[in-house]
């Protein structure tokens, strides 16, 4: 699972009348053009050959519609699968959020807020679950891609040995819907070969048998 860049972008402006723009420096605006141009690293600022996501999730300026606010915001995520590819993007972020802002009258800042280390598992671990799954569920079932997604689980295996797995709810003819969207629906059907696969993980490292 990919490395996580949380961001939040913050431009001060001058605020007005919405009949008088040109007696301040709209902040959304400036925000608006931040937002297009930050999606420009990814295709023009990072090798093709490299993993980088940008995504902003919330965009947020003004209380009322005929009035030009002082301020707007907006939070993001940075998800990539090398160090030095993440801090590049943060460093070309920076610029851009400064640089466009400053040519639109305002001031961008950009806060990096959070940082989550890519998840690898270690080859033991990883082994006993792939066992587990196999034994229970088939080997076809498994599959062994990267992730985009990233998890705090990095915070253990950075300490300990570890692996991490996810178990896909994909319902055979049904539309795939992943969770973060409002129709996702938990497949309960999953639950039993889920514990089943961790009882076999478990009787795997204690050498035991529970049923």
């Amino acid at each position: 699972m990919c490395i996580r860049d949380r961001f939040r972008v913050d431009v001060k402006g001058v605020g007005s009348h919405g009949a008088y723009p040109e007696n301040g420096k709209d902040p959304i605006t400036a925000i608006c053009q931040i937002n297009s141009a930050l999606h420009t690293i990814m295709s023009r600022g990072i090798s093709r050959k490299e993993m980088a996501v940008c995504t902003i999730g919330d965009i947020r300026a003004g209380v009322v519609e005929n009035v030009i606010p002082d301020f707007a915001t907006m939070g993001g995520t940075i998800r990539t699968e090398k160090t030095k590819v993440s801090e590049e993007a943060k460093s070309q972020m920076t610029r851009i959020v400064e640089h466009v802002a400053k040519g639109l009258g305002c001031e961008g800042i950009v806060r990096f807020t959070e940082v989550t280390s890519a998840v690898i598992n270690s080859p033991l671990p990883a082994n006993a679950l792939r066992e587990a799954v196999s034994q229970t569920m088939g080997s076809e079932f498994l599959c062994e891609e990267g992730m985009d997604a990233s998890e705090d689980f990095c915070y253990m295996t950075s300490k300990v040995p570890g692996a991490f797995m996810l178990i896909g709810h994909a319902v055979p003819g049904k539309e795939i819907i992943m969770n973060h969207n409002p129709s996702f629906n938990f497949n309960e059907d999953l639950i039993a070969p889920a514990v089943l696969a961790w009882i076999k993980l478990i009787e795997g490292r204690l050498g035991c048998r529970f049923c």
